[in-house]
């Protein structure tokens, strides 16, 4: 699922406010993969669950399978937004 996550951009104005926390998503995966009637069930904030549906549409999953046949799934996924401070570096001027 990690890779996921490269797909879904933090948007700057909630970098900028310290938005940051968990929200869950709940879409359907069709039978040829793509993503389909993306639900938002626990928000975050409206700019984090914008970026997230949007994220989660680009993506094309592995369907599931049912007896060999790809078939429609269900499913829900949690995305974190989380801030991660750099740490300064002493200028090497000094």
């Amino acid at each position: 699922m990690g890779a996921l996550y490269h797909n879904i951009q933090y948007p700057e104005e909630a970098r900028d406010q310290g938005i940051e926390g968990l929200l869950r998503l709940e879409f359907t995966v069709q039978a040829d993969g793509k993503v389909r009637n993306v639900e938002v069930v626990d928000s975050l904030h409206p700019l984090c669950d914008s970026a997230a549906v949007e994220g989660i549409r680009s993506v094309r999953f592995v369907p599931a399978e049912h007896r060999g046949t790809a078939v429609p799934a269900r499913m829900r996924l949690p995305v974190r937004f989380r801030l991660i401070s750099v740490p300064k570096t002493a200028d090497a001027n000094s």
